[in-house]
């Protein structure tokens, strides 16, 4: 079932716990993530998490829309993991810097820099904000498709949904193009300096 955004907000706003809840279940993977592919040191994660709830838990009223919760947190969370990385980057010594610079974008390893990393992410919001206007089945089946981890297989999915395997390609291409319109619908309403 899908979480009431404007419900949601009306109850962070009022402080309710169960509304913050509510969204650490909603929105705490989004934030690890944002941690795990800026390759923040899971010493570090802990804290990064902290730091991101009280920093939305202090702005929440900046906020003007509810339906772009997710890229408003994302924008935070991206924000206060740069953050963390430039501390980091400050406190390697001198002789470490070549090291630290190559393990930060490595185009050797085939890895994404910081930035592809980054672009992904506010992608990965997006789409949150999308399925949270969507119907249930393509919810259900673009969030195992691309946000699960580890990604069910298309068995595993068919099972749950009650489809056949064959029929996940098609109900996929039509879920994309639902979720893809909605995205634009969203990206075309007027910006708010505060979302």
């Amino acid at each position: 079932m899908a979480i009431d955004r404007r419900r949601l907000y009306e109850g962070l706003l009022n402080r309710d716990e169960r509304a913050w809840r509510a969204f650490l279940d909603e929105f705490g993977g989004l934030i690890y993530s944002i941690a795990i592919k800026l390759r923040l040191q899971e010493s570090v994660r802990e804290d990064f998490f902290q730091d991101v709830c009280l920093l939305v838990y202090d702005s929440i009223g900046s906020l003007r829309d509810p339906d772009h919760l997710a890229s408003w947190l994302y924008t935070i969370a991206r924000r206060r993991g740069i953050e963390s990385l430039r501390r980091k980057r400050s406190e390697v010594p001198l002789e470490d810097t070549a090291a630290f610079s190559r393990e930060a974008v490595d185009c050797d390893t085939g890895e994404p820099d910081v930035l592809d990393r980054l672009a992904r992410t506010e992608a990965v919001a997006r789409l949150i904000d999308a399925l949270a206007l969507m119907q249930d089945r393509c919810r259900r089946l673009l969030t195992a498709l691309y946000l699960d981890d580890p990604r069910p297989s298309y068995k595993e999915i068919a099972s749950r949904e009650r489809m056949p395997v064959g029929s996940i390609g098609p109900t996929l291409s039509r879920c994309m193009e639902k979720a893809q319109k909605i995205m634009e619908e969203l990206s075309n309403k007027p910006s708010d300096p505060s979302a």
